[in-house]
């Protein structure tokens, strides 16, 4: 495509599967009214997409692969790039250096996960409303939400649906009870599923006075076998519940429900929503009508002081047994509920919300003014952001999985063992790769001894034991063996094994030694400096535009200063 028939926006959901497809669905409708006004498409590598379009106006750009993704980019050339998530696999699409990237959400809410260091990795972020702002200002450093959030409020609540067809529209009050997932770390486990849910719904079936659906996320169980057996138990006491009513003998609809649709009905179905900290909590407070809130029995739990944990009530797991008469409560004449929406509703989305399309269709306009000023006349190598990091590599994964594990039974590869001797640290450096990547660590470390003051601790976190090995062979070379002593090799092999880094030694400074999809592991870490250390060194680096997720960039040489210079203003890091 040329300049003039580049796609206005892109919406990229570079997913496998159909778990995650709730975070699209938030979004179709919204894309949908905005295709009057722009050119849109849905960039796409998972086919479970191509048939949710099916049937609607949206096109999808299918992709089997990174390389295949690359290439619809630079021929659709897009605009505007609209991300719902922060997988780790918008890693390949953020690299495209001719569109705008904007971080959208697929749902507003004061998780951790809405305000992690890698909404840096995005140009803009499209808010909800100023509660979004002020959480992004107080948690990330470097962050210039003057110039880089525009607020939308709501699209989705100009969204229409159909209630689903075997649910009985009951007479009775109606309550939703839609608990979220594990997560991925402790500090994201919110879910009430295994301390509140079985007591909950039974005890208002008993009631006989509510209609209860009930709405687990998608990914409820995926991670955890309790909280898998407690969602089945859940759903059990739902379909026991409904055998003994008059009403599942005479009809096909049903008293009680066990919801998987997609989500936007129950809004205007229902009268109370029973929720945890959740994206969905924050959908519900657009209706004004009564929420309740589950207070997360998980200690580690990040629940810091939110407008809606400090206005709306929580129930506590001591309070389980008094959970009818606070349902009750919230129905009670003179109940200040109205009022607590209304302001949080104001607060959490920019008003009117009514008018959200027209917000959102201007700061599609502002992103793409941007790129106009910005981008639209800039050359950028092509493709070459997307060649191979390492290559394929097939069944070696296997041999190399089974020697990590060995070495992680025999406690040479664990995190807290490695750490034992070691209290805290200012900087510590990063190596995470593909197995058997000697070719960009042995440059990298090599360089790092050099330059290491001998006698200080230097902590080195890598993921693969081919690196563990690399390293330990320089140190016993004669020109680093003076320095084994001082290196301490942190092995890492999941998200939470690098929060257990981070915890114990709360370093200043996280240098990476390798520009690797994996990073985010790291990057996602409020409250630290994130520099790309040298990475000129890595014979396989080639500086593309996801590089700006880093702080900065140390140490570059003459064509990455030239690339990092070429990157909009607003969320270049320093070089």
């Amino acid at each position: 495509m040329s300049q003039e028939q580049s796609l206005d926006v892109g919406f990229v959901f570079v997913d496998s599967g159909d778990k995650n497809l709730y975070q699209l669905r938030q979004w179709l409708q919204p894309l949908q009214r905005l295709k009057s006004r722009f050119t849109v498409r849905v960039f796409c590598t998972s086919l479970e997409v191509v048939s949710e379009l099916e049937g609607s106006v949206l096109e999808a750009v299918y992709s089997k692969g990174q390389d295949e993704l690359a290439a619809r980019l630079y021929e659709q050339n897009p605009k505007v790039l609209l991300y719902p998530n922060q997988n780790v696999k918008n890693f390949y699409p953020l690299r495209f250096p001719k569109a705008v990237h904007v971080f959208v959400s697929h749902g507003e809410s004061d998780k951790a996960y809405m305000s992690q260091n890698t909404v840096k990795r995005y140009d803009l972020y499209f808010a909800a409303g100023r509660a979004a702002i002020d959480r992004i200002s107080g948690s990330v450093a470097g962050f210039d939400t003057t110039s880089r959030m525009i607020e939308i409020g709501r699209p989705q609540s100009l969204d229409t649906y159909q209630n689903p067809s075997d649910l009985h529209e009951s007479d009775k009050r109606r309550v939703l009870y839609a608990p979220t997932w594990e997560g991925v770390t402790r500090a994201t486990r919110y879910t009430s599923i295994v301390s509140h849910g079985q007591k909950l719904v039974q005890d208002l079936i008993d009631t006989g006075e509510y209609q209860v659906t009930y709405r687990p996320h998608p990914l409820s169980g995926s991670r955890d076998a309790e909280v898998h057996g407690a969602n089945q138990a859940i759903k059990w006491a739902i379909q026991q519940a409904n055998k003994n009513t008059q009403l599942s003998q005479t009809t096909r609809s049903l008293e009680h429900y066990i919801d998987e649709s997609p989500f936007g009905w129950h809004l205007g179905y229902h009268d109370l929503m029973i929720s945890d900290i959740s994206a969905i909590a924050y959908d519900w407070l657009s209706t004004g009508k009564p929420i309740l809130l589950t207070k997360p029995v998980e200690k580690k739990a990040v629940v810091e002081e939110f407008p809606l944990v400090e206005k709306l009530r929580s129930i506590k797991l001591s309070e389980l047994d008094s959970l009818v008469d606070i349902v009750f409560e919230q129905f009670a004449p003179g109940s200040n509920q109205k009022r607590i929406s209304e302001e949080l509703n104001s607060y959490y989305f920019r008003q009117p919300i009514n008018q959200s399309d027209a917000h959102f269709a201007e700061a599609i306009e502002q992103a793409i003014s941007l790129r106009q000023q910005s981008l639209a006349s800039l050359e950028f190598p092509k493709l070459q952001a997307y060649e191979s990091r390492g290559g394929p590599l097939g069944l070696l994964r296997y041999p190399n999985f089974v020697i990590r594990e060995t070495l992680r039974l025999a406690g040479i590869w664990s995190t807290t063992n490695q750490l034992a001797n070691l209290s805290s640290a200012d900087e510590i450096f990063v190596h995470l790769s593909d197995p058997f990547n000697g070719k960009s660590i042995i440059p990298s470390v090599s360089e790092l001894l050099r330059l290491h003051q001998p006698g200080k601790k230097l902590v080195i976190v890598l993921n693969q034991v081919t690196g563990l090995l690399t390293i330990s062979k320089l140190l016993r070379s004669s020109e680093f063996k003076n320095l084994a002593e001082d290196v301490v090799l942190a092995p890492v092999a999941n998200a939470s094994d690098c929060e257990t880094v981070i915890a114990k030694l709360r370093p200043n400074r996280v240098n990476y030694l390798k520009h690797h999809p994996l990073n985010h592991m790291l990057l996602r870490l409020n409250g630290m400096e994130h520099v790309l250390w040298n990475p000129d060194l890595d014979p396989l680096f080639k500086a593309d535009r996801s590089v700006i997720t880093y702080d900065t960039v140390l140490g570059a040489e003459a064509a990455t200063i030239d690339y990092l210079s070429k990157l909009l203003d607003v969320s270049r890091p320093s070089f």
